[in-house]
């Protein structure tokens, strides 16, 4: 029999790995299997509070805990600078403090497959996109909704 087919699928290794892994596919399909009519974890934007490095060959789901900041900017530019130094998307606009607020993310530590403790305290998975660069602090990315935020302060 062939090698990988012998293989039998299953969660990464690493702590967090497998935390990531089960939250984007297990938890899915298990609440679709219960019939859920909204399987899928709920994606929200969020700032980022500091400048956030992104991997040059793959996306990165970034733990991250958010908080809830009022005024200031709501609907900031979102993006990465890669080489070229120019940003690779762009969502939304700048518009200085209209009464609003806007949720905030922060990094929840070193990001490595095997710090469990990066899991603790984190609300959002941050969808960070590949290519060699950086997101800039300030930026609106796209985030995944895994922890409560009805208990956020």
């Amino acid at each position: 029999m062939h090698r990988l087919a012998s293989k039998k699928k299953r969660l990464p290794g690493n702590p967090a790995s497998a935390a990531v892994t089960f939250a984007l596919v297990v938890a899915p399909v298990l609440r679709k299997l219960a019939g859920w009519p909204r399987p899928l974890p709920r994606r929200i934007g969020v700032e980022l509070d500091r400048d956030t490095p992104t991997d040059a060959h793959r996306p990165e789901y970034a733990r991250a805990a958010v908080r809830w900041e009022e005024g200031g900017r709501v609907g900031a530019r979102a993006g990465s600078e890669g080489e070229g130094g120019g940003r690779a998307r762009q969502q939304g606009e700048e518009k200085e403090g209209n009464g609003g607020g806007r949720l905030v993310a922060t990094n929840t530590g070193n990001q490595i497959s095997s710090r469990l403790l990066s899991m603790k305290g984190a609300d959002v998975l941050l969808e960070l996109p590949a290519g060699a660069g950086v997101v800039r602090s300030g930026s609106v990315v796209s985030a995944l909704l895994y922890g409560d935020l009805r208990a956020m302060k």
